[in-house]
């Protein structure tokens, strides 16, 4: 399976250029390409051949997620930071290392422009779109993919090199624009490993298996569902708690990336007791056709280190569900990122 990849020069401006230039300015030209507001205070939800991708024979509502991309990519391009969050929803959330959750336009903004941000000025990007997906009804979405960032180069002429992947959940309105409504970005220490060549980078069911039930309804249950899972783990272990849950392709977005359910098992091998996982979920939303869905919420870790004393780590992650033909959900993607530790009550 040939992937879309990119390179494109930083600039401050440009630090959002990874999140859908990533797909979209690279593929954008490809001739079969065609195309409730919440808040993060209470858990209640309110193929053919190309030249450069192998996409899919899809309807062409389901393809206006590609299209969108090349929206974004090119105002991302010619805007850099302005015309990215231009595409975000009034109430959209982002992910990002060592931050606490970012929601609204002016929070984002403030840091990706601010001195935290993880994009340095200069150098260049390089990304790679690896998968996406959307909903029966073509409400809903996400994509996911990895970038490279390298910095400019210092006098000795060395420059630093970064990896992250990156998990995009969109929204479309009535109207049929897409909105950004969840972007998260995972640091990686190495570059991932190529993905698996069964993987289409867009999946192609059809109507999958909608319950027409709403979104609402949906999200609900996802967030018991998304409850129950923490539970069980913490009863189970980590191992036996998530095979219970991931859907047979599903990604884990861990450094290294972990494709299929096997893999993520295997990775989950060996966890000593001693080992701590739990979460809540703050909010979730889904498709109006019942087949599509995101948890959001907080995690705590535990774990014992070299001289026996015991660390809590803090984060907090997203996670994307898709119903199955059996009418469960399983989750397609997991993945999050650390946050400090939280303030102690006055």
């Amino acid at each position: 399976m040939t992937i879309c990849s990119n390179r494109l020069a930083l600039g401050r401006g440009l630090a959002f250029a990874l999140v859908l230039v990533a797909f979209a300015s690279a593929c954008a030209g490809a001739p079969d390409a065609q195309a409730s507001t919440a808040t993060l205070d209470g858990a209640e939800a309110t193929g053919s051949t190309t030249s450069d991708l192998r996409v899919p024979t899809l309807p062409a509502s389901r393809l206006t997620l590609l299209a969108a991309d090349a929206l974004v990519a090119n105002d991302t391009s010619l805007r850099g930071v302005t015309g990215f969050v231009s595409h975000l929803a009034d109430d959209g959330i982002l992910l990002a290392r060592r931050q606490n959750l970012l929601q609204g336009k002016a929070a984002i903004t403030s840091y990706l422009t601010g001195a935290a941000s993880p994009i340095p000025v200069g150098g260049t990007l390089g990304w790679r779109y690896v998968r996406g997906d959307v909903s029966a009804l073509g409400d809903f979405g996400y994509t996911l993919g990895w970038l490279e960032i390298v910095g400019p180069q210092d006098a000795a002429g060395n420059a630093t090199v970064t990896y992250s992947v990156y998990n995009a959940i969109w929204q479309r309105s009535l109207t049929g624009e897409w909105k950004i409504t969840v972007f998260s970005k995972t640091d990686l220490g190495s570059a991932p490993a190529a993905p698996p060549p069964t993987l289409l980078p867009l999946t192609d069911d059809g109507p999958v298996y909608p319950t027409l039930k709403g979104d609402v309804a949906t999200a609900n249950a996802l967030l018991g569902m998304d409850r129950d899972f923490s539970t069980y783990t913490g009863r189970v272990g980590r191992q036996i708690g998530f095979d219970a849950y991931v859907d047979e392709n599903g990604i884990s977005i861990d450094d290294p990336l972990l494709f299929g359910r096997k893999a993520i098992f295997d990775s989950n091998a060996g966890i000593p007791t001693t080992s701590t996982l739990a979460w809540a979920p703050l909010l979730a939303r889904a498709s109006r056709s019942g087949d599509l869905g995101f948890t959001l919420g907080t995690y705590e870790s535990g774990s014992l280190n070299a001289a026996g004393e015991h660390q809590v780590g803090y984060g907090k992650y997203l996670t994307v569900w898709k119903r199955t033909a059996d009418g469960s959900f399983k989750y397609v993607v997991d993945g999050g990122s650390s946050s400090p530790a939280p303030t102690p009550s006055p």
